[in-house]
């Protein structure tokens, strides 16, 4: 991923970080594409229906992160 997180856990333990790499990415290659619908507006902002997708695969896969 080209975004760092600069918060722990451990510092701030009720911020809970999420992770999307897990979805978008697969070694150092990460997808611009998702379903045939591009995620991104821009080098590094994702667009709204992209997200969209995103959150329904990482909902699918690991559950809603704030219950």
């Amino acid at each position: 991923s080209w975004i760092f997180c600069h918060v722990s856990s451990e510092e701030f333990p009720s911020i809970k970080i999420i992770d999307l790499n897990a979805i978008m990415c697969q070694d150092t290659t990460c997808a611009i594409e998702i379903e045939n619908q591009i995620v991104y507006r821009n080098f590094n902002h994702q667009n709204t229906s992209g997200m969209e997708i995103i959150a329904k695969h990482y909902l699918s896969k690991f559950g809603n992160p704030l219950k």
